[in-house]
């Protein structure tokens, strides 16, 4: 300090970023929102490309691909409360190629591209009304086809799913990440981590830990980390010498 006990005028101006330090953090910032930006585009890209795919499970292995079509068909039909020969007009049904066939293990998942795609909608608010269903002597579920991307930020929110069913509440999925949560007749839409306050004091209930589950960057083996915002040392962070 100058004499007298006043702020050295000098050290103060010293301490303020200079026009290199702006643009540099400017810089930053533009590469990370890039980045995320290019990543979140190319998840919405695969789950636009399926928008029209649902995916089967509990379909027993011993039906085998001539029959799969006319399986799906009929569990359609069932979740519609349709005749069983209602025709519904699928482009394709397979088997999903991951993972071993085994006596014990669970069966291979069946995908469906269904043509229309209002029909697949029609298909999945049926889904949500009533769960799963008993085709077979089995337990099937449908689910919509989404990027693997998409399917790990879902499984972030598992906590909370817990605490919506804990509540008495019911929920279905919004394309690709939102929730409508149903409850006493009133129904909440959560988009965003910024909503959770909101929607605890809907369900009445008290808080749960959540991650983020959009702020995250994905790697190609399924992990993720937590995105942080850009720090750099800054002059003017530091008390001035």
């Amino acid at each position: 300090m100058a004499g007298g006990g006043e702020p050295d005028i000098r050290k103060l101006i010293q301490a303020l970023p200079t026009k290199e330090d702006i643009q540099a953090l400017m810089s930053d910032l533009k590469v990370a929102v890039r980045e995320e930006m290019s990543e979140l585009q190319a998840e919405d890209s695969v789950n636009r490309s399926r928008r029209n795919n649902v995916r089967i499970k509990g379909i027993s292995e011993t039906i085998k691909t001539p029959d799969l079509r006319k399986t799906a068909i009929d569990i359609f039909n069932k979740y519609l409360e349709s005749p069983s020969d209602n025709h519904i007009e699928l482009d394709r049904v397979h088997r999903s190629p991951v993972g071993l066939i085994s006596d014990q293990g669970p069966p291979r998942d069946v995908l469906c591209r269904v043509h229309f795609y209002r029909v697949k909608e029609d298909i999945m608010r049926a889904v949500w009304q009533k769960g799963a269903l008993e085709y077979a002597g089995q337990e099937v579920q449908v689910f919509p086809d989404l990027s693997w991307q998409t399917k790990i930020r879902r499984r972030l929110l598992r906590p909370l799913l817990d605490q919506i069913r804990a509540k008495g509440a019911t929920y279905r999925w919004g394309y690709p990440l939102s929730l409508t949560i149903k409850k006493d007749g009133r129904a909440f839409t959560l988009s965003v981590p910024e909503q959770l306050p909101d929607l605890f004091k809907f369900l009445g209930s008290e808080v749960v830990e959540v991650p983020d589950w959009v702020d995250i960057s994905i790697d190609n083996t399924g992990g993720y980390i937590q995105q942080k915002k850009l720090q750099r040392r800054r002059n003017w962070e530091k008390e001035a010498e």
